[in-house]
């Protein structure tokens, strides 16, 4: 009985070491994927990709000074590897996925044109970034979902007489304006200022439409910029809408 008992457990242990063995296929060619295959067929059901992929280079300017400090950025899959780039500009990201798929690659850095490129990355590719200069100013509009309208100066020189306007349309609203203006005599580069737009009304989109927020912002060297964002709100309560 016992001697029974131990040909079934070898016979069912040689089949799950069979189907184990037929179901799991390396890709060949050295691209470090593996692929779990569908029994009975050629059907690939799984891919695991192994993440020993690495991108390095430099990054220099166009007079190629290296650039410090340089954020490279390497997108798959829904999410991305980053690193920086040292005083002599060389730049090293690991844990990258190696698989069949063009990578989105970026290089940026405050006062600098961003440069991006598409990359089939493997376990040591390398790739130098050139990136060139903002010479003048360029302004950027963010809004807060608590109405704190930021104007930034992202180039790389001062921008000067920066008119600003912040409006809000759609909705009833009380003891609080739905417009306002001024100007920024100099923003320099990098530098940026929060305006706050305090909000009491009542705006859910039933009677009038969803209310929005616009805010828009030119210099006198003529870089402009403007932001909107939709929201909601019950007297002081605010829900920003889903755009």
């Amino acid at each position: 009985m016992n001697k029974n008992n131990m040909v079934r457990k070898g016979l069912v242990m040689g089949i799950i070491l069979l189907f184990f063995g037929a179901s799991v296929v390396p890709s060949m060619g050295g691209d470090n994927i593996t692929h779990i295959i569908s029994p009975g067929s050629d059907e690939v059901i799984s891919t695991i990709f192994f993440n020993n992929g690495s991108l390095s280079g430099y990054v220099n300017d166009t007079l190629m000074n290296p650039i410090e400090k340089a954020l490279v950025r390497v997108y798959f899959h829904g999410t991305h590897e980053e690193n920086h780039s040292y005083a002599s500009g060389y730049y090293h990201v690991t844990n990258i996925p190696i698989c069949y798929c063009l990578k989105n690659c970026t290089a940026s850095k405050q006062g600098y044109k961003t440069e991006w490129v598409l990359l089939s990355i493997t376990e040591n590719t390398t790739y130098d970034f050139v990136l060139e200069p903002l010479t003048g100013p360029e302004l950027a509009i963010g809004i807060t979902d608590g109405f704190i309208v930021i104007i930034k100066n992202i180039g790389g020189a001062n921008a000067t007489d920066v008119n600003w306007g912040i409006a809000i349309d759609g909705g009833f609203f009380f003891f609080t304006p739905t417009e306002d203006s001024g100007t920024i005599e100099t923003l320099g580069s990098g530098e940026s200022v929060e305006i706050a737009m305090p909000t009491r009304g009542i705006g859910l989109g039933i009677l009038t439409d969803i209310p929005t927020i616009i805010a828009n912002a030119e210099c006198a060297e003529g870089s402009s910029a403007e932001a909107s964002l939709k929201f909601r709100i019950l007297f002081s309560s605010i829900i920003i809408h889903d755009q």
